[in-house]
């Protein structure tokens, strides 16, 4: 009995290491891509942005282009292997911070500022819908942004407003004012003490409560 149970042990730890272990039985429906995460809307964007979002209980979620990494994550079982993969640091913390609907704009704005050139500040979101002119003059490219209610259900969107404070979950790198967004926000705007929990983490337990997903990468940012 005790050899038996050795080697499910040695079986378990070879898959780890091969990275075949399927994240709590989740499928993918369709490819998850993160291909030109710096200058469109990308399916794992919006998957990493939803799993900060669920984890830190915030009203919008931003990641920088740069914590992706180039890659498509195909239809069929999630592994862990593979979601790390994605990721630039998969160790990196995440942090929620406190911004005025105005600063969340300047981001956007910073944001769109280089297309249709490539940006490493490119964000991904989660929690708001951009609408703006991909060919608009310097910090006038954004029409309108539109608010998720944290509501049960589907939730609505309601405009933002500049004057009023939300919840802005990032990667840690990213609070600080990485990427160049410390001309917008910084450490200083930091709720509390940075959280505990990994990207990876975030990713892993956001993807294994849920049956299959679906990350096509439209319907966030969109081009008018």
């Amino acid at each position: 009995m005790k050899a038996k149970r050795i080697s499910l042990l040695l079986v378990v730890l070879a898959l780890l290491t091969l990275g075949t272990v399927v994240v709590a039985d989740t499928t993918a429906t369709g490819p998850i891509s993160s291909q030109d995460a710096g200058k469109k809307e990308t399916g794992f964007g919006d998957l990493l942005a939803d799993a900060l979002r669920s984890a830190s209980k915030a009203n919008i979620a931003f990641v920088a282009a740069v914590s992706c990494k180039p890659g498509t994550i195909p239809a069929g079982p999630v592994t862990e292997a593979q979601l790390s993969a994605m990721l630039q640091n998969p160790g990196e913390v995440w942090a929620v911070s406190k911004l005025t609907g105005a600063q969340v704009q300047a981001a956007m704005e910073k944001s769109l500022s280089r297309l249709p050139g490539t940006n490493n500040g490119f964000l991904q979101v989660a929690g708001i819908k951009v609408t703006f002119d991909p060919d608009g003059g310097r910090n006038s490219r954004v029409k309108s942004i539109t608010v998720r209610t944290i509501i049960p259900g589907p939730g609505t969107y309601v405009p933002l407003i500049p004057d009023s404070r939300y919840r802005v979950v990032m990667p840690l790198s990213l609070a600080k004012g990485g990427s160049g967004y410390f001309t917008i926000f910084d450490a200083s705007k930091i709720e509390g003490d940075p959280g505990t929990q990994s990207l990876l983490q975030a990713l892993t337990g956001f993807a294994s409560g849920k049956a299959s997903i679906t990350y096509p990468g439209t319907g966030r940012l969109i081009a008018q």
